[in-house]
């Protein structure tokens, strides 16, 4: 709003680009807001010439394509900004351009190129006031960290951001840090991933960020419903697709879309899912997202799987494979190894179903997440089919290690009826009853058909097999009712969709017959209107008649008046010949006057010309000395000039002066060092022969009164060296 109103106002281009490129960071998110902001704080910085300000524009203009999927022309934006930084060394805005370089980067899953653009982020030192870069960074390192699997360090990365972007004034800011951090936490421990989504929720709700608030209710309810809290996941959804609605934003639509046609799959409305899913893929499509596309594909093929239309679920998970693996997208080409496993799985080929199982197990591995879970029940029923127990149970087992820590209900609810099954299978008929009892707890809160009738089904086969026939009587007693009532079910709703297909074929026929209907209407309306037209002709005929009937008499008014204008024709020549003779008495008087009249005429000419070369002799006068001040202000000009060079010359001669005659004293003083000391060394030398041969070695040099003349020669030889020196 701040930002807004200094706008309306009257300030400085560059204060103005400055104001456009904040707006358009703010309102990254929302294209309809940050486009035109962004566009107009480029086209004016170019316009006036403000290369930071262009810098800036190009930067956050290829954030807003980066956050609508357009990653080819967000990367050509970003490195156009970090060229253009590099020619006027603008720090700050080549980390900015490097950093989204990153983020695209990640978007591909391309980490060594990520990492490469990182380094060259932290090359140059992040200033103080930078908080946003550095938060941003450390989000950015974090996102590289999690997506390489590297929990823990992923982890300590976000929570550095959060902690310095709480110092921030940016509320903005620390939400995004709250809503990247829950990221790192989707494999274990979702209380953590709920808390920081709520609190990034509770910061976007202050500031009424309604696109924040849309996606951040967006994520809630995929924790919600991961967890198996429907009515809590249909709170934020039903809230996130309202505000969707409203703000345009496309691809936040085909996300509703499709969490909408997920929750209609979940409710039996089938129909009404497969219209939503097929709007997502048609928008889409329009906004040519592949992520988003093939996201749409699988849920459709999803979609028909529930209605055990295998090859249809084949059908389309593969043509979103295509997509998946074009984008190199391993975590929705693991997803879609899994449908087309299962699929493979209920139509009985069992060798087409492990080998997808296997592969999306191997993807899940490789990117991390909670489907990992789930991802190992699925190959564990499928090895259990194939006849392979211990490989069944060491997937189950893991997918029960995992559901447990992830708190995925439902994943876990189906892992353990599994896993009871193959341990019955393999003798550990007391750990297989306990599992399967566990199984039929969990399936019993999530109150989901599907899942009791499984738990109850492996606690038939696991009291069958352990001989407890009784048990296994009363699970088979509770498999049938619990079958029965999910084809009462499914028979009331194939009933309610025939009555409600019924119901629109009636509405048809009703439109068709309300649209003959209005066809007659139409038809008697035409018949009226050439009715009308056919009266409106006669009625102009009747007024032509007319109009001819008062032509006709305007004739004879024009013949009256010109008989009237022929008299007063006569009248006013005889008029005509009276003045003729005033006005030649009248000329006589005329040319008298008129000849004085040119006499002065002649003379104010030759006078008015006789001023006029006065002034343009005074103009050629003044151009004259103008012309000669000029050359005077040219010459001084240039003495300036000159001098001016003549002055900075002076000043590197004697900066040169100042250095050499620092490099002078600096050689000298070692110089004299060495020569004084060799000096004083020589004086010392001699002072020492002196003593010597004063000091008596022998009893002949006592005599003689001389030295050691070893001692004397060592003596000669360290002078002559000090001489040398």
């Amino acid at each position: 709003d701040s930002l807004h109103a200094l706008l309306r106002g009257r300030i400085h281009d560059t204060t103005r680009v400055n104001a456009l490129n904040r707006l358009t960071f703010l309102n990254r998110l929302n294209e309809k807001r940050a486009g035109p902001t962004g566009e107009a704080a480029l086209q004016l910085s170019r316009g006036i010439g403000f290369r930071r300000g262009e810098a800036d524009a190009l930067v956050w203009l290829s954030m807003v394509h980066h956050y609508q999927r357009r990653l080819d022309s967000s990367c050509v934006l970003a490195e156009q900004a970090v060229d253009l930084c590099e020619r006027i060394r603008y720090r700050r805005g080549r980390q900015w351009g490097n950093l989204q370089l990153c983020w695209n980067a990640l978007r591909r899953s391309q980490f060594d190129l990520a990492r490469k653009h990182l380094g060259e982020v932290h090359e140059e030192h992040i200033g103080v006031h930078d908080i946003e870069l550095h938060v941003w960074t450390l989000i950015a390192e974090g996102e590289l960290q999690r997506m390489e699997r590297n929990t823990a360090e992923s982890r300590k990365s976000f929570r550095k951001a959060i902690r310095l972007a709480e110092v921030s004034e940016e509320p903005t800011c620390l939400a995004d840090a709250y809503q990247h951090a829950s990221r790192a936490y989707d494999q274990t421990g979702n209380e953590t991933e709920k808390s920081y989504l709520h609190s990034a929720l509770d910061i976007v709700n202050r500031t009424r960020d309604t696109m924040r608030i849309a996606r951040f209710s967006n994520n809630l309810y995929s924790l919600y419903s991961r967890q198996g809290k429907p009515d809590s996941a249909r709170i934020h959804l039903n809230r996130a697709a309202d505000l969707v609605e409203i703000m345009g934003d496309t691809y936040s639509l085909v996300l509703m879309m499709l969490n909408l046609g997920v929750e209609n799959a979940k409710a039996g409305k089938y129909e009404a899912a497969l219209r939503f899913f097929l709007r997502g893929e048609t928008a889409a499509r329009q906004i040519n997202d592949p992520g988003l596309l093939t996201s749409a594909l699988r849920y459709i093929g999803m979609l028909f799987g529930q209605q055990k239309r295998h090859d249809q679920t084949i059908k389309y998970a593969t043509g979103a494979l295509d997509i998946a693996s074009a984008m190199n997208d391993s975590s929705a080409i693991s997803r879609l190894h899994e449908s087309i496993g299962m699929a493979h799985y209920w139509t009985g080929r069992y060798d087409s179903a492990l080998y997808h199982c296997h592969r999306a197990v191997d993807m899940v591995r490789r990117v991390g997440g909670w489907q990992l879970s789930r991802r190992l029940s699925n190959l564990g029923y499928v090895l259990y089919r194939t006849g392979q127990p211990d490989s069944a149970r060491s997937a189950f087992a893991e997918a029960v290690a995992i559901g447990r820590t992830t708190s995925d209900v439902p994943t876990l609810c189906n892992a353990l009826a599994g896993y009871g099954r193959v341990l019955s299978v393999l003798g550990q008929h007391n750990d297989a009853r306990a599992a399967v009892d566990e199984a039929y707890e969990y399936a019993r809160e999530l109150r989901n058909p599907d899942d009791i009738s499984s738990a109850v089904e492996s606690l038939e086969i696991v009291c069958e097999q352990q001989g407890d026939f009784k048990g296994a009587y009363e699970a088979h007693l509770t498999v049938t009712a619990i079958r029965d009532s999910m084809l009462q079910e499914e028979n009331r709703r194939t009933i309610n969709e025939m009555g409600a297909k019924y119901e629109a074929d009636q509405r048809e026929k009703q439109i068709s017959l309300l649209e003959k209907d209005k066809k007659l209407k139409d038809l008697t309306l035409v018949q009226q209107t050439e009715q009308l037209r056919v009266r409106t002709l006669e009625a102009l005929k009747r007024k032509q008649q007319i109009g001819l009937l008062e032509k006709d008499k305007e004739i004879q008014s024009l013949e009256l008046l010109r008989h009237q204008a022929d008299y007063s024709r006569q009248a006013a020549v005889t008029e005509q010949r009276e003045n003729e003779v005033r006005l030649l008495t009248k000329d006589k008087q005329l040319q008298a006057s008129l000849l004085d009249r040119e006499t002065f005429r002649r003379n104010a000419f030759l006078g008015g010309l006789l001023a006029l070369l006065i002034v343009t002799g005074l103009i050629f006068y003044r151009l004259r000395e103008r012309k000669k001040a000029n050359t005077r202000l040219s010459n001084t000009l240039s003495e300036l000039r000159r001098t001016q060079d003549q002055l900075i010359h002076s000043e590197k001669m004697a900066t040169l002066g100042e250095l050499t005659a620092g490099i002078a004293h600096e050689i000298k003083n070692p110089l004299n060092f060495v020569t004084n000391f060799s000096n004083l060394s020589g004086e010392m030398v001699d002072e020492l022969e002196i003593q010597v041969r004063n000091l008596p070695s022998t009893e002949v040099d006592a005599q003689n009164g001389n030295g050691d003349p070893e001692v004397l020669s060592i003596l000669d030889d360290l002078k002559a060296n000090m001489g040398k020196i």
